[in-house]
């Protein structure tokens, strides 16, 4: 009988393994999750070349060009300026994006997050100093004003204290540190401007504006969740039962 018991927890432990794995796997693949590389993939207006010193005025390009691709709402170029020990941290008024990111994946998150839900953005460098602090290092920094319209929280507008460190690694310009401090931040809606605007539009009774990758996560956390949780409380009764039973015994 303890032996019938001991199969039954087993099972039930496994069971658990298996549903936390697979939910695990299912939001990673269904996010877009992809692994960090250390491979430097250049820039396209970075003034691209070969050898460890960087050539005149590349840099001024490779910032006018990142500036560009922000502007085009362009994350895939943007995450080309990253590495995998990159750092990004948003303060100040970020419309709920503030926090600190890793590598390029990371800027893929935070970028992708502020320009995903756009319909038009233009966005204003000005103020640009750059001050070397190396052979191949720099540090940048510039005023960037925003001004854009997004079907979640209408028209908005912000200026941002951008703070840069740039490296220049395998014949282009990457950034080593991305602090961007958002001094003002206004809109249309601002309830809904934050990280999750899909669970403000929810709060207010409207349909949620979901990418259609997303989709599918949205309406099936709910589901998940509640399995994962019915599993451990299931196996936490089957735990106590064991143990009733060997007292008895």
């Amino acid at each position: 009988m303890r032996r019938a018991v001991s199969g039954t927890v087993i099972a039930i432990v496994a069971v658990v393994v298996v549903v936390v794995v697979a939910a695990g796997a299912y939001f990673a693949l269904g996010m877009g999750g992809s692994t960090n590389t250390s491979t430097t993939t250049t820039s396209t207006g970075g003034g691209t070349t070969t050898g460890a010193t960087p050539p005149t005025g590349s840099l001024n390009s490779s910032i006018g060009a990142f500036v560009n691709a922000f502007n085009n709402r362009d994350v895939t170029t943007i995450k080309t300026y990253f590495t995998s020990s990159s750092q990004i941290d948003w303060t100040g008024a970020s419309g709920g994006l503030g926090g600190t990111y890793q590598g390029s994946d990371g800027a893929g998150i935070v970028y992708g997050a502020s320009v995903g839900h756009t319909s038009s953005l233009s966005a204003k460098a000005s103020d640009i100093k750059t001050t070397s602090t190396g052979p191949t290092t720099s540090t940048v920094t510039y005023s960037l004003n925003i001004t854009g319209v997004s079907n979640v929280i209408g028209k908005f507008n912000s200026t941002v204290a951008v703070s840069q460190n740039w490296a220049y690694q395998s014949g282009s310009w990457v950034i080593q540190a991305d602090n961007w401090n958002y001094l003002t931040f206004s809109s249309n809606n601002p309830s809904q401007a934050t990280v999750f605007p899909q669970w403000g539009l929810t709060l207010n009774g409207k349909p949620p504006s979901l990418a259609g990758e997303h989709v599918v996560e949205w309406n099936l956390a709910p589901y998940l969740a509640v399995g994962v949780y019915g599993v451990i409380v299931v196996l936490g009764l089957a735990i106590v039962w064991v143990r009733i039973r060997g007292q008895k015994r």
